[in-house]
């Protein structure tokens, strides 16, 4: 069959142009947004209607966002939001600005002088958006007869917008270039909107914000707000003023669960015990708040990885300045200036006072007479999983700092911290000690305390001859047993046998001049000749007894000074351990009167009173417990405040009348 001829080519392609042509004329007199449009309206599960478009989906899948489009009328072009894909798929960051993820940082280094563009994307919102609507018919479902409470409130969670916590955290910041510099250095600046007028904002686009500029303080920020919109961040680097020189590094992120950085500037969330001349001993507060919850407690004090840190720095040089309230600055500047002596020991404990958890930190290679600046820090990038963090301590990942604080160590080597000791274990403090126990506390912890363990088991063996498990009408007390006897003695005589020590040159008139005719360790000679009118007198002369003898002053015989001044409370100290010149923190004296109140009378316990009590105990501070004016188990101090287990059982009124017919049956406390 012969082939049949086709058209020439040319009348092939005019035969599909014409049709295309006629069309595009047909279609230049309508205006480009006519049939796209952006609305939220009511849709079901399997359709979304946006329009003129229509999308069917498969009925599994479940839409939980309004809205596929939107028409930014003023840009003049369309951007994506869909929920189902990225971002970075659909619709991009503007050019210049780093995109955010939800509970994610970001790190940025930035010049003086240039502002730093962030966004955070409305999908990051709408996947909260979409948790919040979960929780919320799971709440319905599990109180089915409060179906119209339950919808009311996820309809105003939805109508309310998401919150979103922004924070910054400056990490590194310009040095000085000169010797000296009083001023801090210059803070970072940051700018939000949730505008799209204003997708950039910093110093020269502050309109359409949603605050106020905001000024980071001691290189940290953070702001709240609701929206369902994108929010667009500036970071504003300022200029540098004369003296300085470098350039700023710092985190920011934005997150719809909390803050990812967080500051707490009430109070430093810490308790000093003491210090020495190279060492400094500390507690947190409590971590749990529930005494009776033993398997809190003990998840606490099994935790290897400790989230909590302690930084310090030399006062008069420290490079943390400008970084008070941010947790990777204070970090990183420790790093960068440390000492390569200093060590910070980390432990959880249940001691000094009640059994709830607490984390110990022992700070070592501090130099003497030194003022130091603190931190205590959570670090939120370790794991809490399955802890009690009911005391307020649930962070972001970011971390959490605390008030800074400050402290001084002592000035002489008369003095050592001791601690976690086998049989004395309220024991925590600094007990008189000589340079050859230097860098040794175990060995001057193991001498105290077997001293102590020695003298209790002597006690032991008189309080066996009691009948203590008799009949109720037998026993000699139906208020206290045997069993209160042993445990006040024994905190009474681990605090006489290991008084608390103090520098010779401290002030406070509360402390007792000790071993004044000693020398010093550095081999300066003994202060007594100096101080005392007659050395062979041993005394302060008689000025006190002049005196009008306000509280915290005393007045001593000369027969009590000379024997209080000449040498230590225990004898062990000035045979075995030999230190020089020291001032003791005294014992409290309801430490005896505890003994008296929970001890048989067959044992012969009374309280030393008059002269003879002044030189042997202290009392506590009575305006208020601002002041540790007397020693004992468990005391700590922090801005001067006194705290610990005694707080809540010695000193108050049925204490005084108990004493009151029991004093001068026999005398304890003869040291």
């Amino acid at each position: 069959m012969p082939l049949t001829k086709r058209p020439p080519l040319q009348l092939r392609r005019w035969t599909s142009v014409l049709p295309a042509c006629l069309l595009l004329i047909a279609w230049i007199p309508y205006p480009s947004g006519t049939y796209v449009h952006a609305a939220e309206q009511s849709f079901t599960a399997a359709h979304v209607d946006s329009g003129r478009r229509s999308q069917v989906l498969p009925p599994t899948l479940d839409i939980g966002v309004a809205g596929i489009a939107v028409d930014e009328e003023k840009k003049g072009r369309y951007v994506g939001e869909f929920a189902y894909f990225e971002p970075s798929l659909i619709g991009r960051a503007p050019e210049g600005v780093e995109e955010l993820k939800d509970g994610e940082k970001k790190n940025m280094e930035s010049n003086p002088g240039v502002t730093k563009h962030f966004v955070l994307g409305r999908s990051e919102l709408r996947r909260r958006a979409s948790i919040i609507r979960e929780d919320d018919f799971t709440d319905e479902s599990a109180h089915p007869d409060n179906t119209t409470s339950g919808t009311d409130a996820a309809r105003d969670k939805r109508q309310s917008g998401t919150t979103v916590y922004i924070s910054i955290n400056t990490c590194r910041q310009p040095i000085p270039d000169v010797p000296i510099m009083i001023d801090p250095p210059p803070q970072l600046r940051m700018y939000i909107s949730t505008s799209t007028d204003n997708q950039q904002p910093g110093p020269n686009k502050d309109s359409s914000l949603a605050t106020d500029p905001i000024d980071l303080q001691g290189g940290a920020a953070t702001f709240s707000l609701q929206t369902d919109s994108d929010v667009y961040i500036g970071v504003f680097a300022p200029n540098l003023t004369k003296g300085w020189t470098g350039s700023y590094g710092y985190e920011v992120a934005a997150s719809t669960e909390r803050f990812y950085h967080s500051y707490n500037g009430t109070d430093p969330f810490l308790y000093m015990i003491d210090t020495d001349s190279e060492s400094a001993l500390f507690i947190t507060h409590n971590i749990t708040t529930k005494e009776d919850d033993t398997e809190a407690i003990e998840k606490w004090l099994r935790v290897s990885d400790i989230p909590f840190s302690m930084y310090m720095f030399p006062k008069a040089s420290w490079g943390a300045t400008g970084f008070e309230r941010s947790f990777c600055g204070i970090k990183e500047s420790f790093e960068a200036n440390s000492s390569s002596t200093v060590k910070v020991d980390r432990a959880m404990t249940d001691r000094y006072g009640g059994v709830l958890p607490k984390a110990q930190f022992h700070v070592q290679g501090l130099q003497k007479n030194e003022t130091y600046v603190g931190f205590l820090v959570m670090d939120g990038n370790v794991s809490t999983d399955g802890l009690d963090l009911s005391n307020n301590l649930t962070v972001g990942r970011g971390g959490k700092v605390w008030k800074q604080f400050t402290w001084k160590t002592k000035a002489d080597d008369s003095c050592q911290v001791i601690f976690n000791l086998p049989f004395c274990s309220t024991i925590a403090y600094a007990v008189p000690s000589s340079p050859q126990f230097r860098g040794n506390s175990t060995a001057l912890a193991l001498l105290y305390d077997s001293q102590a363990q020695s003298y209790y088991q002597n006690f032991t063996r008189s309080l066996a001859q009691i009948p203590c498990d008799t009949t109720a009408t037998a026993q000699y007390s139906l208020a206290r047993t045997c069993t209160d006897c042993a445990g006040d003695y024994k905190e009474w005589m681990c605090s006489v046998l290991m008084p608390r020590c103090e520098d010779w040159t401290a002030t406070d008139p509360w402390l007792m001049p000790r071993n004044v005719n000693a020398r010093f360790p550095n081999g300066d000679p003994a202060p007594g000749p100096s101080l005392f009118p007659n050395a062979s007198d041993v005394r302060k002369g008689d000025e006190w007894e002049e005196d009008d003898k306000e509280d915290g002053e005393r007045e001593y015989p000369k027969d009590a000074r000379r024997a209080a001044y000449a040498k230590s409370r225990n004898p062990l100290i000035d045979e075995a351990i030999k230190p020089g010149p020291y001032k003791e923190l005294l014992p409290c004296e309801d430490l005896c009167y505890d003994i008296v109140r929970s001890c048989p009378a067959q044992l012969g316990f009374a309280c030393p009173v008059g002269p003879a009590q002044k030189v042997q105990y202290g009392s506590r501070d009575r305006d208020g417990g601002r002041q540790l004016r007397c020693n004992f188990p468990g005391a700590v101090v922090d801005l001067n405040t006194v705290r610990g287990e005694g707080s809540r059982r010695w000193g108050g009124r049925d204490v005084w009348v108990l004493v009151g017919w029991v004093v001068g049956i026999a005398v304890v406390g003869s040291w």
